[in-house]
């Protein structure tokens, strides 16, 4: 038996990795992923680490403990949040500096549109 729980997360996944696919990015999926990011996508010096939610965006924790990651590894990277409420477009955000989300995709993917 399958839970629908996973399966909704795990269809949201695939549906942000192929909207980066889609505009040329190379993406991984973390399957069973409980860590820092969902969907990694990578595009010429740019990588993105992608934290998908469905239903409610992620607690301040769980944002910090992205941010704690992104500290630690001195790479340039960016952290996104690809969160989705049910029957709604997904939303994408920024993490900032303090862990608190930007409404900002500017350039990560010029096709889609969230209206």
């Amino acid at each position: 038996m399958t839970n629908s729980k996973y399966m909704t997360g795990r269809r949201l996944e695939y549906e942000v990795k192929h909207l980066f696919n889609d505009e040329g990015w190379y993406t991984f999926r973390s399957a069973s992923s409980k860590g820092i990011a969902d969907v990694i996508a990578i595009k010429e010096d740019t990588t993105l680490l992608i934290q998908c939610k469905y239903g409610t965006k992620p607690s301040k924790a769980e944002r910090l403990k992205m941010l704690e990651f992104y500290l630690a590894t001195g790479v340039d990277i960016h952290m996104l949040i690809a969160y989705k409420k049910p029957r709604q477009k997904i939303e994408f955000f920024n993490l900032d500096s303090e862990g608190n989300l930007e409404k900002d995709m500017t350039g990560w993917l010029i096709e889609y549109d969230e209206g």
